[in-house]
């Protein structure tokens, strides 16, 4: 008996929600009247399509950044070991001062 009362206030909590909702809102607690239904009001809704575009763009965005990051980082590695080779780099340039001796004085 607890359980069947339990569904019963369900199911007048949930009429008593839908009541004060509007059409459009009832008609997603309703069960289809078939699959062709179904499939005609997934192909005619549009209530989602801003954020599939929205994840589509950011999805171009990570692959393209991770494309141009994949090719730019053996250039930036070359680029870096020609400047720090010792004998043909910066390294090479840079000539350190004398160092200062003490006069015998």
């Amino acid at each position: 008996m607890a359980v069947g009362g339990g569904v019963r206030a369900l199911a007048l909590n949930l009429r008593k929600h839908l009541s004060n909702m509007s059409k459009k809102d009832v008609r997603f607690f309703r069960w289809p009247r078939g699959g062709r239904v179904l499939l005609i009001d997934f192909f005619r809704e549009d209530a989602g399509q801003d954020l599939i575009e929205y994840a589509y763009l950011a999805a171009f965005f990570g692959i393209a950044g991770y494309l141009v990051l994949s090719s730019i980082g053996p250039t930036v590695g070359a680029t870096y070991n020609a400047w720090l080779n010792p004998t043909t780099g910066t390294p090479s340039l840079w000539e350190p001062a004398q160092p200062l001796t003490s006069s015998g004085s």
